[in-house]
């Protein structure tokens, strides 16, 4: 939600102490497919969950902002957060108890290419990928005892969701005549209308992407940052 821990914070407090709702844009975690997956979670249909995993990469150098170092670009915060915000959602929004990052910084000065392990109370552990430089598998998995849950491509906005070898389909809600920017665009539908329902009930933050979460999620990408020694001018304010 911001460049930083810092950035985050201010923002929570500032919409706190207005009483205005905030909430971070997460989009992916209002798709059906996604919503299936808490549903299965939440049942024990995959038992004790033991690791998680994500993978988002794909080319963005011809993106100017994706590599502009002045605005924080790179591959963490641009779509590197769709994948620890997976990890965090599966675990329950747990406080990882340790962190490990490897990275290679691209010529401009921004992370290109990060893996990060993340272990978590239990002995559970989470790992992710992501890179602007190399196309991944863009998926995203969860197994536990009694099987494994995983999101096909593309992850941050999946239609497919496959539990236990049983493949689901979730299509986009008709948009007749309209065009979009973005891969499965459609789908910022879903995000909009738990948004309206959310100001509807006079709620200031959403139940789904909780403001503690956004403000754990910006710390972890933060100290990832810190261990492969990407800094941004923003963290210097």
């Amino acid at each position: 939600m911001g460049v930083n821990a810092a950035e985050v914070r201010e923002m929570v407090a500032e919409a706190r102490a207005r009483g205005l709702f905030l909430m971070e844009a997460i989009w992916t975690r209002f798709f059906p497919a996604v919503e299936a997956l808490r549903a299965t979670l939440a049942q024990g249909t995959l038992g004790d969950l033991r690791v998680a995993r994500a993978e988002f990469g794909k080319d963005l150098t011809h993106v100017p902002r994706a590599v502009d170092w002045a605005q924080a670009g790179g591959g963490l915060l641009d779509i590197g957060i769709y994948c620890i915000q997976f990890i965090s959602m599966v675990f329950g929004g747990q406080k990882p108890e340790k962190i490990s990052a490897m990275g290679r910084r691209h010529e401009t000065g921004v992370d290109d290419t990060v893996t990060v392990l993340l272990q978590y109370p239990g002995g559970v552990h989470g790992s992710f990928t992501c890179s602007i430089t190399a196309q991944l598998s863009n998926t995203a998995y969860v197994s536990g005892t009694k099987g494994m849950a995983q999101i096909l491509d593309p992850c941050w906005c999946p239609t497919e969701l496959v539990v236990k070898g049983e493949r689901k389909e979730f299509p986009l809600p008709p948009a007749p005549g309209k065009e979009f920017h973005f891969t499965n665009g459609a789908g910022m539908t879903y995000e909009a209308r738990h948004v309206r329902e959310c100001l509807r009930k006079g709620l200031k933050e959403s139940p789904v992407v909780p403001l503690a979460e956004s403000e754990l999620l910006a710390d972890i990408l933060e100290e990832v940052r810190k261990a492969i020694g990407v800094t941004f001018p923003q963290d210097g304010r």
